[in-house]
């Protein structure tokens, strides 16, 4: 007989109780297999990996990541979940909420299923904020941000409105965020855009005109008003105010990125102007007198407005006489008396004019001297000047314009004028950002021809522009659009006015549509240039959910 040491025993009823109450299981074949699915864990599994992808935009409702490829300068779209690892570049678990669009991201995921895996921020790029100075339209594949150049292609990103946008999309006044490696710009973001200020009518009332007076936001925009002009400025609050014209107006101002602002210019303060008048007694009394080019009446009251004037008197047989006519007071007597032509060589003759604010004359005699009269010697020049009670006439002889001033701008036919800012003129730069909308497309003829449009712009060129004489800029789509060339109305397309270089902003306005900007840079070159912008888009327009090459992420 065999004896079992106690423990075997203790083992072989351990086996046997397991047996009988179930706890213990073996591995089932396929055979006996279950309904219940078999769960398989991605965690840190992956086929793909991108380490310099691009944060286009990420939805946190769809739970759907934009990504772009710079290598390839591709578009793709991945989905995520919580069982998605997601890192700042410091190792920190980050939410997807806050990844920044632009942001370069090291990526792994399943290709076929396009599920992201993991995603971390890079912490081997540059990154800088709150960029003002720079310039994006330049010499092919390059771009200059604070005096440094870098390279920028088809392959940079660039995001305005958190959408995908040209390089022609971005104004110089918009305020940007640059991320890169080495010397290539992998994004930019528009952090700051622009919006717009308009006024509701250049008229204030029947007898005054903002025309030509000045706008300013803060001392930071100026601009000189012109009929119907759209003025674009960075998003933001500003002081808001009118010079000139005899007007004064100051209010608050929100400027709001894409969206027109309309100033109420009904409650403009008009300031009336003072006047005075100027009895004019000539000798010899078969001249004339006019005064800022208007013939005035002699031995009869002429109402002027306080202030220089230019005043020239001529008669027969005498000199002409040319002086800048002064007026101060409410009222005032001013007599002239012209020399002969025949006494140009004889020694020079005191002439006398005197005026006053009583209705009293001065004598013609060659010195009156009385409390208020002063006298001036006319010499070979003819000229003669006076003061009284606040007026004088001051000698500007051989002056065709001295003393006269004028708040008015330079002014275009048909009302249009076009005042071109100071820049570097060069080529376009149409790089290619792989946005599902169109450009702005250039075409350039040589040769001279004449404005198809109603309006001309003609103006004094800025420092640092130059006139293309005889070539003209052309805007040819989209039709019946209203336009602006530096935020002076030009009228509407098709249009063309004569060649400005130089980098420019145009706007583009239609009722019921979403105005929209760009910066051209216009070469030096004597050619004409057609540009053809994109489509605006409605105001009631509802965007698709797609990526950027066009691939519907909607789910639907």
């Amino acid at each position: 007989m065999t004896v079992r040491h106690p423990v075997h025993r203790l083992v072989a009823l351990s086996v046997i109780l397991f047996l009988s109450l179930g706890l213990l299981s073996f591995p089932v074949t396929a055979a006996q297999a279950t309904d219940e699915p078999i769960r398989v864990s991605l965690l840190h599994r992956y086929d793909s990996a991108d380490d310099r992808a691009i944060v286009i935009s990420v939805d946190t409702v769809q739970q759907i990541i934009r990504l772009r490829n710079y290598e390839t300068g591709r578009d793709y779209t991945l989905d995520y979940d919580n069982a998605t690892y997601i890192y700042d570049a410091a190792g920190n678990a980050l939410s997807a909420g806050r990844i920044p669009a632009g942001e370069i991201v090291s990526v792994t995921f399943l290709k076929n299923r396009k599920h992201l895996n993991s995603l971390t921020l890079t912490s081997i790029d540059w990154v800088m904020e709150d960029v003002t100075n720079y310039r994006l339209l330049g010499t092919e594949g390059m771009a200059r941000i604070g005096g440094e150049a870098y390279r920028m292609d088809h392959r940079t990103l660039i995001l305005a409105d958190g959408v995908p946008a040209y390089p022609e999309d971005i104004l110089e006044t918009d305020t940007l965020r640059v991320c890169g490696i080495d010397h290539d710009i992998y994004s930019i973001t528009v952090t700051r855009g622009h919006g717009y200020i308009s006024l509701s009518s250049d008229q204030v009332d029947e007898n005054t005109s903002l025309v030509g007076a000045w706008i300013e936001l803060d001392n930071q925009i100026i601009r000189r008003i012109s009929p119907n002009m759209l003025i674009s400025a960075p998003e933001g609050h500003y002081q808001l105010g009118i010079r000139g014209s005899r007007t004064r107006f100051n209010t608050e101002v929100e400027v709001t990125r894409g969206q027109e602002t309309v100033i109420d210019t009904s409650v403009v303060e008009v300031t009336r102007p003072k006047t005075g008048a100027v009895v004019f007694h000539l000798l010899p009394e078969d001249g004339s007198i006019v005064v800022d080019g208007v013939p005035a009446l002699l031995d009869t009251p002429n109402i002027y407005e306080y202030g220089e004037h230019m005043l020239i008197a001529d008669a027969e047989g005498y000199k002409e006489l040319r002086s800048t006519l002064k007026v101060g007071e409410p009222s005032a007597t001013l007599t002239i008396e012209l020399s002969k032509s025949e006494e140009q060589e004889e020694p020079e003759k005191d002439a006398s004019t005197s005026a006053s604010d009583s209705s009293s004359e001065a004598s013609s005699a060659s010195t009156a001297e009385t409390s208020d009269s002063t006298e001036a010697n006319s010499g070979d020049t003819g000229s003669t000047g006076a003061s009284a009670a606040g007026y004088s006439s001051s000698d500007s002889a051989n002056s065709t314009d001295s003393g006269i001033s004028s708040d008015a701008g330079s002014s275009a036919q048909n009302g249009s004028s076009v005042n071109p800012r100071t820049s570097e003129g060069s080529n376009p730069n149409h790089a290619n950002t792989g946005s599902a909308e169109s450009s702005v497309s250039t075409s350039a003829t040589t040769g001279s021809t004449k404005s198809s449009a109603a309006t001309t712009a003609t103006t004094k060129v800025a420092t640092g522009d130059r006139v293309i004489e005889g070539y003209y800029i052309s805007f040819d789509a989209p039709e019946d659009t209203t336009a602006y060339f530096d935020d002076i109305y030009i009228g509407e397309i098709p249009i063309s006015f004569p060649k400005y270089s130089g980098v420019h902003s145009v706007t583009l306005k239609k009722k019921g549509y979403k105005t929209r900007s760009f910066t051209i840079d216009v070469d030096d070159t004597e050619t004409n240039v057609i540009y053809s912008f994109p489509e605006l888009i409605s105001k009631d327009y509802v965007p698709v959910n797609v990526d950027i090459s066009g691939n519907d992420v909607s789910g639907n």
